[in-house]
């Protein structure tokens, strides 16, 4: 068997294949809308008792078509890999940095307004504003799970699911995943102002934070 020319090695992302036919059998709304004859009218459109006898005239071939059935597209590329497996990383990911801010030591507790850009530590001096930090890899994660999926995902859906709800929903999910950014943020604030102006208000301020900054990164 020869195969086109840039089929040698693999299928090209868009092409239908077994999977792809299967998953549009298996959902009868798909079934209903795809399947059409050779005059351009859907075989469903027909008559229920003169539907089995149009079954011969049926275009499978723009009835199977990649672009009106594909749902994923088949990427071979690191993208395409993290689509698949981006729990798995990220779960690494959390682990990995867990375990390096639980086996370095704090650092002398000092107010940032006190320290220059390069000497303040970029996670945060006491423990649990270290613990904290791990929560930046929300946003990490989320910027680089949504371009896997834009990736991943046919332009089919992508073109069917292009209205306002959808727009909202990434709206929705973007605010949610970048949070962990100000709520760190407002971590560190706390904590100079408990540094420089230490006292029970300042700490119960900074312990809320913590908790709210949790709460977001866990959700998102």
């Amino acid at each position: 068997k020869v195969l086109l020319r840039g089929f040698e090695r693999f299928l090209l992302p868009d092409v239908a294949n077994y999977d792809d036919w299967n998953e549009f059998f298996c959902d009868p709304s798909q079934v209903v809308e795809g399947i059409i004859l050779w005059n351009g009218q859907g075989l469903f459109d027909q008559d229920h008792g003169a539907r089995y006898a149009a079954l011969p005239h049926v275009h499978w071939r723009a009835s199977l078509k990649g672009s009106q059935i594909k749902t994923h597209r088949e990427c071979h590329s690191m993208l395409g890999m993290f689509a698949s497996t981006h729990r798995v990383w990220f779960l690494h990911a959390l682990l990995f940095f867990t375990a390096i801010i639980l086996v370095t030591g704090d650092a002398e507790l000092v107010a940032s307004t006190h320290l220059s850009v390069v000497q303040r530590p970029s996670m945060g001096q006491a423990l649990l504003v270290r613990l904290a930090a791990v929560g930046l890899l929300v946003p990490i994660h989320a910027m680089l799970w949504a371009l896997a999926r834009l990736e991943t995902t046919s332009n089919n859906i992508l073109t069917r699911a292009c209205n306002l709800l959808f727009c909202l929903q990434s709206a929705c999910w973007g605010i949610l995943w970048l949070a962990p950014l100000g709520t760190f943020a407002y971590v560190r604030m706390c904590v100079d102002h408990e540094l420089t102006e230490p006292s029970e208000a300042a700490k119960l301020k900074l312990h809320i934070a913590l908790g709210v900054h949790l709460v977001v990164s866990a959700a998102g």
